[in-house]
C-alpha cells in the first residue's frame, strides 16, 4: 500500500489511474513529499479515501489523501507468447476509439519499447478489425 494525493474529483475508491510523474508545480509545494510517493508509468488503484485534504495548484483546488495499490499491467499481444517470455511494447496505431481494449492496446501511460515479462497469459479477445489478439498480464 501506498499512500499520496489526488484530485478530489477522482478521489473514489475503484478508481484507477496511471501515474504519470510530478508537475513542475509540485517542486515548491510542501506536501510533495506526501505526493510524490508513486512510481512513474505504473497503475494505481484507490483502496481508501482518508478524510484530509490540501490545497493543490496542480489540480487547481484540493486534493485528497488516498491510499492505492499497484495494478498488475495488462498488455494486449498480436501472437500467443509463452509465460515467462520477455517482450518489449510497441504500440498499435489503431483508430478504433470506440473499442473497449483501445486504450490497453495504445499502451495508455506505458512508455513505447519498454520490456515486460509476461507472467500470465489470459484469454483472447475480440479485435473490431479482425486481428489476432490475447490479453496477458506482466511485471
Amino acid at each position: 500500500m501506498n499512500i499520496t494525493g489526488i484530485g478530489k474529483l477522482q478521489a473514489k475508491e475503484g478508481y484507477e489511474y496511471s501515474y504519470l510523474g510530478p508537475s513542475h508545480e509540485c517542486d515548491s509545494c510542501k506536501y510533495k513529499n506526501a505526493c510524490i510517493t508513486l512510481e512513474i508509468g505504473k497503475k494505481y488503484k484507490i483502496t481508501k479515501v482518508r478524510d484530509i485534504t490540501h490545497d493543490c495548484p496542480v489540480h487547481y483546488s484540493e486534493i485528497k489523501i488516498v491510499e492505492v495499490e499497484k495494478v498488475k499491467d495488462i498488455l494486449i499481444v498480436e501472437r500467443t507468447q509463452l509465460t515467462g517470455s520477455i517482450i518489449k511494447f510497441v504500440p498499435y496505431p489503431c483508430t478504433h476509439v470506440e473499442c473497449q481494449y483501445w486504450s490497453i492496446c495504445r499502451g495508455v501511460g506505458i512508455t513505447p519499447n519498454t520490456s515486460f515479462k509476461i507472467t500470465s497469459i489470459e484469454t483472447p479477445i475480440e479485435c473490431p478489425i479482425g486481428r489476432s489478439l490475447k490479453k496477458v498480464v506482466v511485471e
